[in-house]
């Protein structure tokens, strides 16, 4: 197998580390997944725990990893996510509108808050770590002065 890779440059060596090992078993064996069916998507019938971790990804992740992955493979894009329905939603804010400022705003103004929110937390709260150990430092060495 390995011979056959070399010889099809199909084994690449990038950044200094080779490919993952090739997994037992054969494509034609890769597992085959009902719920990837061209009418639903999963993320669309998963939980929301399931949707938070992303696990309702992982039969596709699984087929990945036994073959090659195909773009008939993947899952269908939810209604919302399709870029049809995000043209028409689009064109009907732009005719509102009349400008294209006020058609991305009134298109992807909610989406792009709340991107803008859940980021601003996310340094809020990765910059406090170092600002939080910093006074815990101080406070430990002050105890440690007047102790002695």
């Amino acid at each position: 197998l390995k011979k056959q890779q070399a010889a099809s440059g199909a084994m690449k060596v990038v950044n200094g580390r080779s490919p993952p090992p090739v997994p037992q078993g054969s494509p034609e064996k890769a597992p085959v997944h009902a719920s990837y069916s061209a009418l639903s998507n999963p993320e669309k019938s998963s939980s929301y725990l399931s949707a938070m971790t992303m696990s309702w990804l992982s039969p596709f992740v699984t087929l990945g990893y036994f073959r090659r992955l195909e773009p008939s493979d993947a899952p269908p894009l939810r209604p919302r996510d399709d870029p049809a329905s995000q043209y028409m939603t689009f064109r009907r804010n732009y005719d509102a509108a009349g400008t294209v400022w006020g058609g991305v705003r009134a298109t992807f103004g909610p989406r792009f808050l709340l991107s803008s929110a859940a980021m601003a937390a996310t340094n809020v709260v990765s910059l406090s770590g170092p600002v939080l150990l910093k006074r815990l430092i101080e406070f430990v060495e002050k105890s440690q002065d007047s102790a002695e």
